[in-house]
């Protein structure tokens, strides 16, 4: 009896109660030692640490987010605040720091970790073509001056102004041409404005200087004579202007003897960064601070479904992912299923990909993953919301399925550029989800448990649990998976139930009484409910 009496006590020490919700969270003790357990979990100065992180802010605000119980605060964008700075302003405000490693910081026992570079995964279209912009013309990332030598005589890049715009070509290898030629763009209601007289120079002279015609399609112009170049300047040198002031041009080819065109430089996919670069920076930094994890985030491309977004082929970057995965102590994603796609119904998509990093990355290294939490996502339609519901689930649902570190992803992009565009309801959701979470990082973090645990719903309603044997007890957190809306009664067999034994819904004032070998509660759509089973 005393026994059972020691182990009750010890489960309502980690389920916190006593503990007012509204209660000032505890200042973080400086860290002595990180390790990582046996359950994948991170441990800090000896006890279990669940960090809940935000991304990239203002260190200004820093006490506004340990107010809504971040306790990790990652990156510091070109140095700034340098690691040291960052780690002196996270502890004042309760918390901890993880910056980018820039040979500074190694042992500050403000110091959570160190975050590597974001998303290496991430790929692009690039081009030998070197196309330098004369002084006041503006770039455009999307339609690039390169896309004027891509081949694509229906793609361009954007010259914005036109009028008295001048750039230069720079080619690897010297070339020869007999005859240039220029392709442009349909403009609807004079629109854009466009090019009506072009200038092209090698070593400041004029090999062809001609008037386009605003048409569509190929205008091709013979020279004099040859012209030898690696470097060929181009002159706008008069335009028609349109009700705006930038325009397009498709193409700009340089033909041979031949008939070859020899400006043509086709965009090639590149990844951002390879993983033997991603291994090479994770050692540097274990070789400095041997003693603190190193976080890796890569982007939700290693799943079927989103890896169409590469532009590589995907057998080519697909076998990387295996090598990313193991450069570093702690494997993350991100995904923002509303924010990031306006695609709702991707909302669980967070459990496939954990469950595939977890293959990926082996059974003992922490998994995290970015959770979304606002509005004003770039491809974000303003119907669809993220609400407080969304980000609770999606929490939830990736701790259950396997995270031992969750992040906030608080930017927005529209209408304006904001490092936090959390509202007001967001905001207490989030305290009141990551006190809990704080509170209950104990069980969450203890071993699976040795007894057997499933859950079925009734009315067509999927669903999935975690159960753990934590101190003094059985600790289950089960959720509703339905994104129709649907609520749904659920059984919970536990192997080795009794009949009679009282279940404790934590944080809700209520218990269950057991049947043998189950007991039932019902569950809100995508809602989650945790449970203490007393032996």
């Amino acid at each position: 009896m005393r026994r059972m009496t020691i182990a009750f006590v010890g489960f309502l020490m980690f389920c916190g109660v006593g503990q007012a919700a509204d209660e000032p969270l505890a200042r973080l003790e400086p860290i002595q030692k990180v390790e990582i357990g046996k359950n994948a979990e991170f441990i800090v100065n000896g006890k279990p640490f669940f960090p809940l992180a935000s991304w990239l802010q203002s260190p200004g605000r820093y006490p506004k987010l340990r107010e809504l119980g971040i306790n990790v605060f990652v990156g510091n964008h070109n140095n700034t605040p340098p690691a040291d700075e960052m780690a002196s302003l996270a502890m004042k405000a309760g918390a901890y720091a993880m910056p980018l490693y820039n040979g500074v910081g190694a042992g500050n026992p403000g110091i959570f970790g160190w975050i590597l570079d974001d998303e290496p995964d991430l790929t692009s279209k690039v081009s030998d073509a070197v196309v330098t912009p004369a002084k006041g013309l503006r770039l455009n990332k999307g339609a690039p001056l390169s896309a004027m030598l891509d081949g694509n005589l229906k793609s361009g890049g954007v010259v914005d102004p036109m009028a008295d715009a001048a750039f230069t070509i720079e080619l690897k290898a010297p070339v020869t041409i007999k005859s240039l030629a220029v392709s442009l763009v349909a403009v609807k209601d004079d629109a854009n404005a466009q090019p009506t007289e072009l200038t092209f120079l090698v070593d400041g002279k004029s090999i062809l200087k001609t008037p386009v015609e605003t048409k569509v399609g190929q205008q091709k112009f013979d020279l004099t004579e040859a012209a030898t170049f690696q470097k060929l300047e181009v002159q706008v040198s008069a335009a028609k202007q349109g009700k705006l002031v930038w325009g397009l041009i498709n193409e700009i080819e340089g033909f041979d003897a031949d008939g070859k065109n020899v400006l043509k430089s086709e965009p090639y996919g590149k990844v951002h960064q390879l993983p033997e670069e991603t291994l090479a920076k994770y050692n540097k930094i274990k070789s400095a601070d041997p003693g603190k994890p190193v976080w890796l985030t890569v982007t939700a491309r290693f799943l079927p479904n989103y890896e169409g977004w590469h532009k590589v082929p995907v057998e080519t970057i697909r076998p990387m992912y295996a090598k990313w995965a193991q450069a570093n102590d702690a494997f993350g994603t991100d995904i923002y299923p509303i924010y990031g796609f306006n695609k709702p119904e991707w909302l669980l998509d967070n459990i496939v990909a954990l469950k595939k990093m977890r293959e990926l990355a082996g059974p003992n290294r922490p998994l995290y993953i970015w959770i979304e939490t606002g509005n004003g996502g770039q491809q974000q339609s303003p119907t669809s919301k993220v609400e407080p519901k969304h980000t609770r689930a999606e929490v939830w649902m990736s701790i259950i399925a396997g995270a031992r570190g969750i992040g906030y992803f608080t930017h927005a992009w529209k209408p304006t550029f904001s490092e936090f565009n959390c509202d007001e309801p967001m905001q207490a959701e989030l305290k009141r989800l990551n006190t809990q979470i704080t509170r209950l990082a104990p069980a969450i973090c203890a071993a699976p448990a040795k007894v057997k645990t499933e859950i079925a719903f009734d009315n067509g309603v999927s669903g999935h649990l975690m159960a753990n044997d934590a101190e003094g007890g059985l600790f289950i957190v089960a959720q509703n998976l339905d994104l129709s809306g649907k609520s749904a009664k659920a059984k919970i067999t536990v192997e080795g139930l009794r009949a009679g034994t009282k279940i404790e819904v934590i944080d809700e004032s209520r218990t269950i009484v057991a049947a043998e070998g189950l007991f039932e509660d019902t569950f809100d759509a995508l809602a989650e409910h945790v449970y203490r089973v007393m032996r």
